[in-house]
């Protein structure tokens, strides 16, 4: 299941980040690494940015995977699905 959220706290150095999304009224922050990025241009990583996300394990703990950076114009529930016409 997708799940949306903002990139908050990355750090570009080590490459890693959490992401903060609200799930059962409650805020909470996964972490993730930037390799679980599907988009491997995106380079710049500012804090607010919106994503959708699946969450994974890595050694028993939750981590963000299949991360998806939300662009202007997708429709929130489609985010980083592409229609070819």
């Amino acid at each position: 299941m997708r799940l949306s959220g903002s990139v908050s706290k990355y750090s570009p150095a080590r490459n890693f980040g959490f992401i903060r999304f609200v799930r059962d009224s409650y805020t909470e922050e996964i972490f993730f690494h930037k390799s679980s990025l599907q988009e491997p241009w995106c380079r710049r990583l500012l804090d607010g940015l919106p994503c959708t996300f699946e969450i994974g394990e890595r050694n028993g703990r939750p981590i963000a995977i299949n991360i998806q950076i939300v662009q202007a114009g997708d429709v929130p529930g489609n985010a980083g699905q592409h229609h070819e016409q």
